[in-house]
This record gives structure tokens, sequence and C-alpha cells, in this order.
């Protein structure tokens, strides 16, 4: 307590210039905080620089899929709706606005009230509780965006009121993005003309499916899980990349995957460890689909034909496991990390994944959707070509 007063005391004596006194340490770069930044940047380790993931704005929401206002933008939380789930009758919820800091109580309540178009971005907040989705409105425009986690109380869950039939209905025209959810329905029924993204999310518990009837659909960066039922896909226009589907057991005869004509690409995804019984293949092609199939790895399903033989593929491009009767395709098993645990990362120094699967897509198209970047979202490629299915090992 007696060093300040004799340090100044020593000099007004001897004098001394600004640098031999004590100084706060101060961060090197550009910001100390995000309002610091032009142009919807974030400020991260002190420097100006684009968003990656939602953890880095304030808002907790970032584009990074370009679709929200520009790649690598924060949203203002100013431009999104936030909801919590919470019991009504919490006495926050009168006062709440929808801001970051008094969110709206209720998802049901809240488009209710709103109405679901114009567009309508919202973040939900994570909660222990599930948030309870109603059905979607013909013409709707949303974007729900969760927290992107798993865990109990940081997961944004999303589930159907007591009250519906069970299926997740979305009109004819919506258009509707999920992204970082857990999307827990007994089944999905998307009508004709709809447009429906689910990316960064968790698809689990479906018992009747999920039915995509003439739309437009996108699943990226997707965990498929746990389901009784499978996806099925009708003269739709499909991209579904970089995903796991894993541990389903649809019924037997059910393929998990059913292309019945449209068109699109099923690329950079690992379908493994899922339980399927004959005479259904694991991906199914009928009606003449134009949905091309490349650079995915089918292994471990419970049935040795592993693609319908009307699907369009590309040569030297799927792993579907030694016993396959495909012709002019890879014919090894893929080994990963730890499928006990559902980890389904490629072993990178493993032998097999070197020779067959690391640095070995073909025909990735830049015009595709989602190419560059995996499950992850780590880049592809990391060596001379991206690498086969959901995983992008890293050199």
């Amino acid at each position: 307590m007696r060093l300040i007063p004799t340090l100044f005391l020593f000099c007004a004596v001897a004098g001394c210039d600004a640098s031999s006194l004590p100084q706060r340490d101060q961060p090197a770069g550009n910001c100390l905080k995000e309002s610091d930044c032009g142009a919807g940047q974030a400020c991260k380790d002190n420097q100006c620089a684009a968003c990656t993931a939602h953890s880095d704005c304030a808002s907790t929401v970032c584009d990074t899929y370009g679709d929200l206002g520009g790649v690598g933008r924060c949203v203002a939380a100013s431009d999104l709706i936030y909801v919590k789930q919470v019991d009504e009758s919490d006495p926050s919820c009168s006062l709440g606005n929808g801001t970051q800091k008094l969110p709206y109580c209720g998802l049901e309540t809240t488009l209710a009230t709103l109405g679901m178009s114009p567009q309508k971005t919202l973040r939900l907040v994570a909660s222990s509780s599930t948030h309870v989705m109603p059905p979607i409105d013909a013409g709707a425009r949303l974007v729900m965006v969760g927290s992107g986690e798993h865990g109990p109380g940081l997961a944004t869950v999303l589930s159907l009121a007591a009250s519906e039939s069970g299926q997740l209905t979305i009109g004819a025209g919506a258009s509707v993005v999920f992204d970082g959810v857990i999307l827990q329905v007994n089944g999905l029924m998307a009508a004709t003309g709809s447009k429906v993204t689910i990316r960064r999310s968790l698809i689990q518990s479906l018992q009747v499916g999920a039915t995509f009837d003439g739309s437009t659909v996108t699943l990226d960066r997707d965990t498929i899980t746990e389901n009784l039922s499978g996806l099925v896909f009708k003269s739709s226009t499909v991209s579904i990349t970089n995903s796991f589907f894993l541990r389903n057991t649809p019924a037997p005869g059910q393929p998990l995957i059913d292309l019945t004509g449209g068109s699109g690409v099923f690329q950079l995804n690992t379908v493994a460890y899922n339980g399927l019984g004959a005479p259904a293949p694991v991906l199914g092609c009928s009606g003449s689909s134009a949905v091309m199939v490349k650079n995915s790895i089918f292994a471990m399903n419970g049935v040795t034909q592993q693609l319908g033989t009307a699907c369009r593929t590309v040569p030297s491009s799927l792993v579907l496991g030694s016993s396959d009767p495909t012709t002019g395709q890879i014919k090894k098993d893929p080994v990963f990390e730890s499928p006990q645990t559902n980890d389904l990362r490629l072993k990178p120094r493993d032998a097999t994944n070197l020779q067959f699967l690391i640095d070995k897509a073909v025909a990735a198209d830049a015009s595709d959707k989602n190419p560059d970047h995996d499950y992850f979202g780590t880049p592809r490629p990391q060596g001379a070509a991206a690498d086969i299915g959901a995983f992008e090992a890293l050199p």
C-alpha cells in the first residue's frame, strides 16, 4: 500500500518517463469486444475476424452458410427473435419481448402470436425442457437456430405437442431451416414445393420415418441415429452431405434411405453400423432417380447389398465393405476410431484407410453443395483430394 506514494516521490525528485512506470498488460490486436469491429465481424483473440461458429458472436448466431446475411458474419441480436422453453406461468414470461435478455416463452406460443411469415429467424435458447414445435404452415418462412450441443441442459430439443399426430408437417411452399437442434419427432412429412434444410443437427426417434414429397432438401453435417424408420425422398431435389447415419433399425424390407425419382447428390457421407433386414438395400433408388451417389461409405449395415441396383454412382467412389456384390466400387472394410462409442472417424494412419479412403474422393464437383468441409467443419481437402465419407482426416 506504500509503494505508490514512494514511487511518485521518487519520480518527483529524480524524474522518470512513462516507460519506467508499471504498465497494465494490453492485449495485442485491434479489438476488445465485438462492437470494436465492423461489417459483422467477431472479436476473436483480440482480432477482428470472420466468425466460424455461433459461439464467436455476441448474438450467439454466426452465418456460416451465407443465408443469414453473409458468410462469416455475426447476425445482429436485433435481427433475431430469442425464445426459451419454460412453463409460461413463470413470472419472467410476462416481461418477455424476444430480445436476448428477455426471450419470449414457448416456441408454439411465439409462432402463434408472431406468425410464420415474413421470415422469422429464431434463436432457440438451450434448455432442460424440449421446445414444442407446432405444424409449419404452408408458405411459412422460418430459420430456427439451436445451440448445436447434445449434453443435458445444453441441447435445443424440438418435439411435437402431445395433441399432434406424431408427425411434424411442413406445408406446401414453406421454407424452413433447422440449425443446431435435436429433432426428436415420431415422423416428418414435407409437402410439395417445400424447402427444408437440416444442418448441424441430430435426427432421432423417427417411428414412421421422414417423407419429402416434391421438396428441395438439404442435409449437411447431421447425425441420423436411433430411428426405427427411414428417410424417403419422392421426386425431390436433394443434397445430402457430410453426415453420419448409424444405429438405425428400419423395419425389415425397408431401406434406410429411399430415393424415388428426383435429382441431386448424396456424397461425403458415412452410413455404417445400421441394422437392416434383407432383402432391402441400405440405400434404394427407384423411379428413375437421378440422384448421384458418390464418395461415401456404406459398411457393416447387416445386409450384403448396400445399394439398390438402379442407383446412379461414380465408379471407384464408394466404399461398400468386402462382401457387397456391386461391381466397380471399393470392396474394403473401413477402420473407424471407436465404433463401440459411435465414433466413426477414420483412423488416419490405418493402412486400409490410407490406401482406399484418405485423399481418394473423386468427381468432387465444386458446384455441388457443401463439398468444402466435413461433418466437423474441417475444410476439405486436407490432402491431394478430399477423404471418402463424412470425416476429413488432418495431415
